[in-house]
């Protein structure tokens, strides 16, 4: 009688800590998510993409100036 009684406890505390880790679980997932758009939302451009504006510029100035691609020097392409 005691056994099973104890059976059932072991039992109804096992479901119990089920559900509470699968809340866990959740709660966490959805914080990591509301992060990672937290942080993309206040993300900078990339490094490659400033590269790449600081680029076009160059090429628009060759353009505007009038000078073929090879007179230009790559320090002018480097960013500040």
């Amino acid at each position: 009688m005691q056994v099973n009684k104890l059976k059932k406890e072991l039992g109804s505390i096992q479901a119990s800590r089920k559900t509470a880790v699968f809340a866990l679980r959740m709660a966490l997932q959805k914080a990591a998510q509301l992060r990672l758009m937290e942080k993309e939302k206040n993300k900078s451009p990339s490094y490659a993409m400033r590269i790449s504006i600081r680029i076009c510029k160059v090429v628009w100035s060759m353009l505007q100036d009038g000078k073929p691609f090879g007179e230009v020097e790559i320090n002018d392409m480097v960013s500040p």
